[in-house]
Parts: C-alpha cells; sequence; structure tokens
C-alpha cells in the first residue's frame, strides 16, 4: 500500500510539475507577445488552455482509479460509458453502450491490483 501512494504521488508530482511547467513557459510566451502588441499570443494562449484542459483529465482520471468506492463492475461500466461519450460524441459517431445487468453489483477482483500497477 505504501509503495502505491509512493508510486501515484511520485505519478502526480511529475504530471503537475511538467504541466504547470509548460503553462508558465507558453505564459510568459504570450505576455511577451502581447507587451510587444504582437497577434500571435492567440496559439500560446490555446496551447495553454489545452494543457490546462488535459491536465484536469489526467487529474481525473487518477482520482477515479484509486478511489476505494469505485470498486464494483457498475462503477466500472458507467466510466466507460462517459469516456465512449465524451470520445465518440465529440466526433459526431453514435455508440451504443451495454453493460451487463446481472453483474452490476459484483466486486471486480482485480481492482486492488490494477490499481497498484
Amino acid at each position: 500500500m505504501i509503495q502505491s501512494c509512493t508510486r501515484i504521488a511520485t505519478d502526480l508530482h511529475d504530471d503537475i510539475g511538467a504541466s504547470l511547467s509548460q503553462i508558465a513557459v507558453l505564459s510568459e510566451v504570450a505576455r511577451a507577445e502581447a507587451a510587444r502588441g504582437g497577434r500571435r499570443a492567440d496559439e500560446p494562449l490555446a496551447r495553454i488552455a489545452s494543457a490546462s484542459r488535459e491536465l484536469v483529465d489526467t487529474m481525473s482520471e487518477i482520482v477515479w482509479a484509486v478511489d476505494p468506492r469505485k470498486e464494483r463492475f457498475r462503477d466500472l461500466a458507467q466510466h466507460m460509458r462517459e469516456y465512449a461519450g465524451d470520445v465518440l460524441i465529440a466526433q459526431n459517431i453514435g455508440f451504443r453502450f451495454y453493460a451487463s445487468e446481472a453483474a452490476r453489483d459484483q466486486k471486480w477482483e482485480w481492482t486492488r491490483a490494477a490499481r497498484s500497477v
């Protein structure tokens, strides 16, 4: 358990640190461009927005994965449904998601193993 927590903390630190460093650099580029009266600040600002969204998504995935309340098949199925919806609807692709009602209250036996990988 301690090893898992340490690994998660290290991953969070690395991901957040790298993303925040990128955002800081891009912010300085946009600020310098805006100070010169340039019109090229839009590109770094768009990249800042993109990096921020990716960081939020990454954080949400990590928090979901380590949440001990998410141990039932219904939790995984709902998560998969939402993810598929976000990805496919953004591409204007219709989909149907089927999950076994009989299995919805079963715990996934691999939950703890998956969280420690």
